[in-house]
């Protein structure tokens, strides 16, 4: 909304503003630095400035790119199914300064073991400082003040905590061995965090040994 002219009384103020700025440059300084740091709270500090297809191939930038805020992926082994994900995850962290997006395994072990390699090797290639806990198995991005929080569905007082947050996205992987409890976390846990921010679900596995399970359905039923 635009102003009208400056009073008389506005004028004289920073007038004396800025007579006191150029008398005291450590004043301007720190004035300068509080306006930065002020603008910086409004921004993201960083953009997923690398085009997907940097790392992902056609098929994994178009399930990037769905539109869907639930989607349940169905690979083969060996199929670059956590590359896509690591970059998904990447994104929603950088994208949204100072919140949390969650990575749901069989256990916090197992989560670690298959994420974090391909999350450090992609932040290397991007030039973002990554860090692991190697006892929560969290990963934390100093600069955005943010976490990708590693949770294993066997734990529940790991799940638990995740209620009552607020979440840009959410990642549940190695889908096909999660039982009968995975569409109640879906539905009670992660769909009321990621209402306000219109978060989104990648729900990835591959093929059960055999036909039955949430996960099976689900993807049949796509």
């Amino acid at each position: 909304m635009r102003r009208g002219p400056r009073t008389k009384a506005e004028e004289a103020a920073r007038a004396r503003l800025k007579e006191r700025l150029v008398a005291n440059p450590e004043l301007a300084r720190k004035l300068l630095q509080a306006k930065r740091e002020q603008e910086r709270e409004k921004t993201p500090l960083y953009r997923m400035q690398t085009a997907p297809e940097t790392f992902l191939f056609d098929r994994q930038v178009a399930v990037l790119k769905s539109p869907d805020r639930r989607r349940a992926i169905l690979t083969s082994r060996r199929a670059g199914k956590t590359t896509l994900l690591a970059y998904f995850l990447i994104q929603k962290v950088l994208e949204n300064p100072g919140l949390n997006i969650p990575y749901v395994c069989m256990t916090r072990e197992a989560g670690r073991n298959i994420l974090w390699p391909v999350v450090f090797e992609m932040c290397e290639r991007l030039g973002v400082t990554v860090r692991g806990n190697s006892n929560s198995g969290d990963l934390s991005f100093p600069e955005t003040r943010n976490r990708i929080l590693v949770r294993g569905l066997d734990n529940d007082s790991q799940l638990n905590k995740l209620r009552g947050n607020k979440f840009p996205g959410a990642v549940i992987d190695e889908a096909q061995h999660l039982g009968g409890d995975l569409s109640g976390f879906i539905d009670d846990v992660l769909e009321p965090a990621l209402i306000d921010l219109g978060g989104e679900i990648l729900l990835c596995g591959t093929p059960g040994e055999l036909p039955v399970g949430p996960f099976y359905e689900i993807t049949e039923a796509g």
